[in-house]
């Protein structure tokens, strides 16, 4: 492929749909000018074009999708989000929308010599209660690359601990 582009061969560029015989550049500016088309007319002119105007993620809560109320009150997004199929901060998503489809969830990063040193973050929250301060706490960190604490010692646990919740069966 990349001796097919550097020469140009016409065999390897020609559009057989068309009556002319296209070339390298020919195909290369054509398909230039729809990207650019295509972007114009979904993000305005080039001077306002940001990724994340069309890369975006939404946090779905699986009974968000019951209406709009339902989804104002579980989803959470869409923000704008970095990232590609191709980059570190993986963002799967298909051509059509370019919304997120999947992406890196849980990341965690584990000190083996000193366990208390480890760091973990979640893209949404702790709670899964949407009225919970820790349902969507964690995204600004997450989005911004950042981590917690992920404490393994009872003692120090217990420390920062706003309280505990106990699941006991119904007698």
């Amino acid at each position: 492929m990349i001796r097919a582009v550097m020469d140009g061969r016409e065999r390897w560029f020609d559009r057989i749909d068309t009556p002319g015989v296209e070339g390298r550049d020919d195909i290369l500016r054509a398909s230039l000018e729809k990207a650019a088309d295509d972007l114009q007319r979904a993000l305005g002119e080039a001077g306002r074009w940001k990724w994340g105007r069309l890369h975006t993620l939404e946090l779905r809560h699986p009974l968000g999708g019951g209406g709009r109320a339902f989804a104002f009150y579980f989803n959470r997004g869409p923000i704008p989000v970095p990232g590609h199929n191709q980059s570190v901060n993986k963002m799967e998503f298909d051509g059509a929308s370019f919304a997120v489809l999947h992406g890196p969830s849980m990341r965690q990063i584990t000190d083996l010599a000193d366990l208390n040193r480890s760091l973990a973050i979640l893209p949404g929250g702790q709670s899964g209660i949407p009225a919970s301060p820790h349902y969507a706490d964690l995204m600004p960190p997450w989005l911004a690359g950042r981590y917690h604490a992920l404490l393994m010692d009872r003692a120090q646990i217990d420390k920062v601990s706003e309280g505990r919740l106990v699941l006991e069966p119904h007698r």
